[in-house]
């Protein structure tokens, strides 16, 4: 099936950004994949974690671009924004790192024959997009520059069920991040999704009682999410569309889609931009951590996404139509 070369084409250049740009792995090579020959599924910490799995080679540095952090105190904050800043937020650094993962890198996790169990899968780009990462929750190694790349593969960690096993609305519950995107592309047979954070790092420190805490992408430096957003979001978008002419993009919760929409539509006016070579459907759904009742999450979720992939002209923000 020609769209499946496609986009086993862009998911190798996607790994090769992610994982020589972003995260750093020792002696990777093009066959990198989510499999048994990179990953060890079953090496986790110790009885009790996550049982997060491991890449087998060394992750031995990430991304440096940003080290700047937090904004510095301005005079539009309020007190109550210069009283936290003074007495928390100012030595707070970029420190976790986090990288994508595609639908292919899902499947494989689950141990599926894509080339003949997904041959009728609908191959539109879909770009699943959440802010930033957050705590530790043991998956980050330290490196030389100081930051914290995941040492797990981002999203997935672990095995996976089979797609036939997996009932959306099982999924659609608080608190499930990648479990949930999983069971969107099993749901809507997504075979070309990808789900990333808009900027790739964490900004986090001491907070109270010496107690780990991070912040949201308001507080941090502009030039920082700028560079984030044209050095590797932006690439991502390129080698996730490439062969293809649009792009839908679902953004979890108010933060995520505020932050994209201000990145696409500041860079659509650069004639040179990706952005500008195909169409982009921007969306919003629930963020997985949101106190909303269950069945309104479910509700939400599978109306937006069923207009989202069932109509070109769908509402909310749309760039460069065809």
């Amino acid at each position: 099936m020609k769209s499946q070369q496609i986009i086993f084409s862009n998911v190798k250049a996607l790994h090769r950004l992610n994982f020589t740009e972003i995260i750093k792995i020792q002696d990777f090579d093009n066959d990198f994949a989510l499999n048994e020959e990179y990953y060890d599924f079953d090496n986790y910490i110790s009885p009790g974690t996550n049982k997060n799995g491991r890449f087998k080679s060394v992750v031995e540095s990430c991304c440096d671009i940003c080290r700047k952090g937090v904004l510095e105190k301005e005079d539009s904050w309020t007190r109550s924004d210069k009283d936290a800043y003074d007495r928390y937020y100012k030595d707070f650094k970029l420190k976790y790192v986090s990288h994508g993962s595609h639908s292919v890198d899902f499947l494989n996790a689950a141990g599926v024959n894509i080339v003949e169990e997904c041959a009728d899968w609908n191959d539109v780009p879909v770009l699943f997009l959440l802010e930033n990462p957050s705590l530790n929750y043991e998956i980050y190694q330290e490196c030389p520059n100081g930051k914290y790349p995941t040492n797990t593969w981002y999203w997935i960690h672990r095995r996976l069920e089979k797609p036939s096993n997996v009932h959306l609305d099982d999924y659609l519950v608080q608190g499930f991040y990648g479990r949930m995107v999983y069971a969107l592309i099993c749901e809507y047979c997504l075979l070309n999704a990808y789900m990333t954070n808009v900027v790739k790092c964490g900004l986090s420190g001491e907070y109270k009682d010496g107690k780990e805490s991070y912040l949201g992408t308001s507080w941090y430096d502009r030039t920082c999410i700028k560079s984030c957003f044209e050095n590797v979001l932006l690439k991502e978008i390129k080698c996730l569309t490439k062969g293809f002419d649009r792009l839908k993009i679902v953004a979890f919760g108010s933060n995520a889609y505020k932050l994209i929409e201000n990145c696409l539509t500041e860079r659509a006016s650069d004639r040179s931009s990706i952005i500008n070579e195909i169409k982009v459907q921007l969306v919003q759904l629930p963020h997985p951590s949101s106190r909303i009742k269950t069945l309104y999450r479910r509700y939400a979720v599978k109306g937006i996404m069923n207009d989202l992939l069932y109509n070109d002209s769908s509402f909310f923000l749309q760039i460069n139509q065809i």
